[in-house]
């Protein structure tokens, strides 16, 4: 590719990657408001978020495969409509049930996005391109959570909640155009068999046996749960507990995505000159340090609302820096069949998203030691996997 195409393919790979964090990150803001208009309390609205990161693991496993039997860019246009019919519909809840399930099911579309676009950069890229490319996308991805929830903000001060989901519904239109009109097909050779029960398990079960999937997945995986500890009660603890304004929720979001944008930006351009074992070694090092200090702050009562943003923001840095390049390593082995090995990497990331905030949404107590207690674990976890499994492959 060219530059200009390089730069343009990046643009819009990016931002059909962002169909996820488009649908949670001007929600956050909201979600004080929500559990008030619908009669329910902050933690229930915490776990529609697990649910809807529910949908996106179950998407996974649903367009993964139908992307390798019927092309990338058919599957990806299905997926942006049922987005853009699930965001309108949710302006329309009237309780946490109906928001629930319209929730869940635009996890699902949304999973169309991420899982897709992945198995796209392994069609056309090797190994450290991949990770390279998949760097710069993230930092296209990661735009959206600095301007989403002061987007999100400022909708929900001028017309409520539900003009949220109608800004999410005409983004996604507009992402919808961009595919339909730039984004060729991809698929090498369409596998008639990808969609096939037997078949299907047979790719997982080849796939799962695979000790680099495993050992880069583990990691890939466990790194970014910290996202849906600080998603599914960050919004209570800085409003509701220490009296901040939305605003300065939004604000402070954005810079702790701001960081991640950054992080994937050096990520991209440190990963030729490292190599993608000794980025994540250093990436993981610091997720660790920053997940304990942040830990030991909320313990002594002194993690309050800027110790949260600058210690997660760190955090964030640093994941972001070494995300791409897990998932680049787990789906090395796996060029014939992408969109499987996407589709899985992508469950088993967004399940124990799931996981993640459904326990920390339950266990809030409007204090910042559940959401500390998950960074801290993620960070440190994703380390012990690093220096175990992932160097165990770098001896073979």
């Amino acid at each position: 590719m060219t530059g200009i195409k390089y730069f343009l393919f990046v643009l819009l790979i990016g931002g059909v990657s962002a169909l996820n964090p488009l649908a949670i990150d001007a929600f956050i803001p909201a979600m004080p408001e929500i559990a008030k208009d619908l009669a329910v309390d902050p933690g229930t609205v915490g776990i529609t978020l697990g649910l809807y990161t529910l949908g996106t693991a179950v998407g996974q496993i649903i367009f993964g495969p139908l992307a390798d039997r019927f092309g990338r860019r058919p599957m990806l246009m299905i997926g942006l409509a049922i987005y853009i019919a699930a965001s309108i519909a949710s302006a329309f809840a009237t309780t946490i049930t109906a928001l629930a399930l319209l929730r869940t099911l635009h996890g699902v579309a949304a999973a169309s996005g991420r899982v897709i676009a992945t198995a796209i950069v392994r069609d056309l890229f090797e190994r450290e391109q991949a990770g390279k490319l998949m760097g710069y996308m993230f930092a296209v991805v990661g735009a959206m959570p600095i301007v989403g929830p002061l987007i999100g903000s400022e909708l929900l001060t001028l017309f409520g909640w539900e003009s949220i989901f109608i800004y999410m519904a005409v983004v996604s239109g507009a992402i919808f155009l961009a595919v339909w009109l730039g984004l060729r097909e991809t698929l090498p050779t369409p596998d008639h068999d990808a969609i096939r029960p037997v078949k299907m398990a047979v790719n997982f079960g080849e796939i799962l046996s695979d000790r680099t999937f495993l050992a880069y997945m583990l990691c890939h995986s466990l790194a970014a749960s910290a996202l849906y500890s600080f998603l599914a009660t960050s919004a209570d603890v800085i409003i509701n507990t220490y009296g901040e304004s939305t605003r300065y929720f939004a604000i402070g979001f954005a810079a702790i995505m701001t960081a991640g944008m950054l992080g994937s930006l050096a990520g991209g351009r440190m990963v030729t000159r490292l190599g993608i074992d000794r980025l994540i070694l250093t990436g993981t090092i610091v997720t660790c340090s920053s997940g304990l200090a942040l830990l030991a702050a909320a313990l002594l009562d002194s993690a309050t609302p800027i110790v949260i943003i600058v210690l997660y923001g760190l955090y964030k840095f640093a994941d972001s820096a070494v995300n791409p390049q897990s998932a680049a390593g787990a789906m090395t082995p796996f060029r014939d069949m992408a969109g499987a090995a996407s589709s899985l990497l992508g469950f088993i990331r967004q399940s124990v998203g799931a996981l993640t905030a459904v326990i920390i949404g339950a266990l809030a107590d409007g204090t910042s030691v559940p959401l500390a207690a998950g960074i801290a674990f993620a960070g440190t976890a994703a380390l012990l996997i690093r220096v175990t499994l992932i160097r165990k492959l770098t001896k073979r």
